[in-house]
């Protein structure tokens, strides 16, 4: 429901500004990996300064982690899919072999590339989706904080939205107009994306705002604001958001109408989700039976 009221509201406010619904994959289409198909999370690394950057490597045959647990992640994949945590070298090696003998078979698994990351110190886990303004990009139009919390009591987890043990507490309102101004300052160092979703660990709020944190990955393909999973928030507080938040991307990408070439990234980006999801289901299949 969600989803589908994002979705028509955007498309409501761009019919109002005469742009083009299909425009929103070229918000952040200058950062699209021609060459893979897909928002390389190798090069979204690399946007990332070095403070707040986890240490991440391709899978090689050969490649050793210098501390556990890690985790093996798709260069591209979206809300957790196709991640795995990993606790141990044996335990790796296994995965690799797996992951190469479900490919294998078929030509269609090629180029679907995995990379090994570090596991994030911090204790609690947030994420932050902002939209920047249409007016001044070096200013944000919209941002909020929302917290991901799991019922299992993992040390690591893997949170996501198919996670039954995860769940999401909006902390927008403990963040002042000072506050979100200095979040703005830090995420003004990264690349210069029209709208994302930035997943971090820090062991509080006030380690967020000194930049004591680590950031785990960015979404700059459908971010997706989590604050409206918070059960806690009113569907009119939601549904307000959703007006808001969507009349601002309609005007972000109102903004691209005579920018040049446009991407072709939809349809690659679906082979990729494709791909991803055959090989998941054949490890499945593999490790399981």
């Amino acid at each position: 429901m969600i989803r589908l009221l994002l979705v028509y509201w955007y498309i409501i406010h761009c019919v109002r500004l005469k742009t083009f619904p299909g425009n929103f994959f070229q918000l952040n289409a200058s950062y699209f990996n021609t060459t893979k198909g897909i928002f390389s999370k190798l090069d979204i690394d690399r946007c990332i300064p070095e403070r707040w950057r986890l240490s991440q490597d391709p899978l090689a045959e050969d490649f050793t982690p210098t501390s556990w647990p890690v985790f093996l992640k798709p260069e591209w994949g979206q809300n957790s899919h196709g991640i795995m945590r990993i606790d141990s070298l044996k335990n790796l090696r296994k995965t690799q072999a797996e992951i190469t003998t479900a490919a294998k078979p078929r030509q269609v698994f090629a180029n679907v590339n995995y990379i090994v990351q570090e596991a994030a110190p911090g204790l609690r886990e947030f994420e932050v989706f902002y939209i920047r303004s249409h007016v001044d990009m070096q200013k944000y139009a919209l941002i909020s904080v929302t917290e991901v919390l799991n019922s299992c009591m993992d040390r690591y987890p893997i949170n996501g939205i198919h996670n039954k043990c995860t769940t999401y507490k909006d902390r927008s309102a403990e963040f002042s107009k000072p506050d979100l101004d200095v979040l703005w300052n830090f995420f003004n160092e990264i690349c210069a994306y029209r709208i994302a979703r930035v997943s971090l660990r820090a062991d509080s709020i006030k380690d967020i705002l000194t930049g004591n944190f680590r950031i785990i990955e960015i979404n700059i393909f459908l971010p997706m604001p989590l604050f409206l999973l918070d059960k806690n928030i009113t569907w009119p507080q939601k549904n307000a958001f959703i007006k808001k938040s969507m009349l601002l991307t309609a005007r972000l990408t109102n903004g691209l109408a005579n920018t040049g070439k446009k991407q072709s990234i939809f349809f690659k980006k679906l082979l990729a989700h494709y791909k991803l999801t055959k090989i998941k289901l054949c490890l499945f299949r593999r490790i399981c039976g």
